[in-house]
């Protein structure tokens, strides 16, 4: 996953040789505590459907050295079950499988979950 964190930036999955795809374009920046995207999906990936997804950082008064992490994703369009469970194994595995440990440690996990995949893109 590449993600450019700027207003009009994007998040993309690289699977490398000029393949992949985009996930969605930065439509919304209030540094450092909010982070907004948009994206459609076509047929092939569950859709048609937009998405918002929208990252919140929130510094924890109890602990200077936490911050919370809100994350939202909200679909409009067409959304089989299907979809909507692989969109939430992949959020976690992002999110509870890759960013966590990353941010809890400053290293870069070599693996996630092994039925859910690899950190390492």
């Amino acid at each position: 996953m590449r993600l450019d964190a700027r207003l009009g930036g994007f998040m993309a999955e690289d699977w490398g040789d000029g393949n992949g795809v985009i996930w969605g374009w930065v439509n919304g920046v209030r540094a450092p505590a909010l982070l907004q995207m948009v994206g459609d999906t076509s047929a092939e990936w569950g859709g048609p459907n937009r998405g918002m997804m929208t990252w919140e950082l929130e510094p924890l008064v109890e602990r200077p050295d936490a911050t919370r992490v809100r994350f939202k994703h909200a679909l409009f369009g067409r959304v089989s079950a299907e979809t909507a469970a692989s969109l939430d194994a992949g959020w976690r595995l992002l999110i509870e499988g890759c960013l966590k440990p990353y941010a809890e440690t400053g290293k870069r996990p070599a693996a996630a979950d092994a039925d859910m995949g690899s950190c390492s893109a």
